[in-house]
């Protein structure tokens, strides 16, 4: 599996130990910003701790929509890439529907910095991982 694909799933434990760059928000926006940034908060705690059902309840897939099969190439990818360095380089908050994520990750021998949309869904923020992130 491309290494490119997989950041997404694990690069966000940056969040726990890098630096966020966010504006002052007010009111609904306020609310919103605070509900993704604890959504990134519980991922990155997921990614970190290993905690695969975690990672997909707090993050959308769309390269595997299928739980069981996502949770068996998480589990792999987690066991075989070693985290070597993550950091957050920015969160970038345009409203309370359109926000995203700027990764930096070394995995193995590998490195990547990606930007990741947060999305909605049933009411809920969750990182998107698609293809072309």
């Amino acid at each position: 599996m491309q290494f490119a694909k997989v950041l997404a799933s694990v690069a966000s434990i940056a969040l726990l130990t890098g630096m966020v760059m966010i504006s002052t928000p007010t009111g609904a926006t306020e609310t919103a910003e605070r509900e993704a940034k604890q959504v990134i908060e519980h991922y990155l705690n997921a990614v970190s701790s290993g905690n695969v059902d975690e990672i997909i309840k707090y993050s959308k897939d769309e390269r595997e929509p299928d739980d069981s099969k996502r949770k068996e190439m998480l589990q792999r990818f987690i066991q075989k890439n070693p985290i070597n360095k993550l950091e957050v380089l920015s969160m970038k908050f345009l409203n309370d529907k359109n926000i995203s994520v700027t990764l930096s990750g070394e995995f193995g021998e590998t490195s990547e910095t990606k930007t990741l949309p947060l999305i909605k869904e049933n009411d809920q923020w969750k990182i998107l991982i698609k293809d072309n992130n």
